[in-house]
């Protein structure tokens, strides 16, 4: 376990707040052990955290999601409690408040005591998609020496997000497809989507500066005052 000082140093050097930083600490110490285990080759880390880690978003994500096949739910429960284990040997106590294997995978609900705080992190594990295909990729950090995870094909990963925004266009949704536009992530098929995206947009009343602040650093709080114009904008130009 790192100590408290390297905490606050990585917060004020991220411009961010502690807990986003200690949240982090905790997802990349769960992933490292994760995939050191048998069939996490078969476990593709995706999502918002996916953007976060892999991708090098500024957004701090809260979630840990995966897809994966061929992996029997009761292997993939195993797996999770392995790598909790591994994390208490650490110094780092941590416990499953809730786990069950769902129609859709499995999920979890972890939480991690640290310095005498808590951290809750939830963890989700699908099966929806039929036929996921994943990339090796390294994770480079400041928390840990870098790491090798599974993650969700690229494009996978990018329509996931379009098709989240599309069905359920919370503020991070909006945010990470203003970052994937930014990053030149989005594929050709994604782009033909935009005008849908542009109009979901354009409906929304969502307060993006009460409610993305408190997950981007500071240098990027001025964007967020004007998100709304900001990223049609941004739409306008592959419209």
């Amino acid at each position: 376990m790192i100590n408290y000082d390297k905490i606050n140093a990585i917060k004020v050097k991220s411009q961010t707040n502690e807990q986003n930083v200690r949240r982090e600490y905790f997802q990349h110490l769960f992933l490292f052990n994760l995939y050191k285990q048998d069939h996490s080759d078969k476990v593709f880390f995706k999502g918002g955290t996916a953007l976060r880690l892999v991708f090098r978003s500024p957004r701090y994500s809260e979630d840990l999601d995966f897809s994966s096949k061929n992996v029997d739910q009761n292997i993939l429960e195993g797996m999770v409690e392995n790598a909790l284990l591994e994390i208490e040997r650490s110094g780092i106590e941590t416990d499953i408040k809730e786990s069950k294997i769902t129609t859709g995978g499995y999920l979890a609900m972890a939480n991690f005591r640290a310095w005498k705080l808590d951290m809750g992190l939830k963890i989700e594990i699908s099966y929806r998609d039929s036929n996921p295909t994943g990339t090796l990729s390294s994770v480079e950090n400041e928390y840990i020496p870098t790491y090798s995870i599974t993650t969700l094909k690229k494009s996978t990963i990018t329509t996931e997000k379009v098709t989240a925004l599309l069905t359920r266009a919370k503020p991070r949704d909006f945010y990470d497809i203003y970052f994937l536009l930014r990053a030149n992530l989005l594929t050709s098929e994604n782009k033909l989507q935009l005008q849908q995206i542009n109009a979901v947009l354009q409906s929304t009343k969502i307060n993006f500066d009460k409610e993305l602040k408190v997950f981007l650093p500071q240098s990027h709080w001025g964007l967020i005052e004007n998100f709304k114009q900001i990223l049609s904008d941004e739409l306008k130009r592959y419209l």
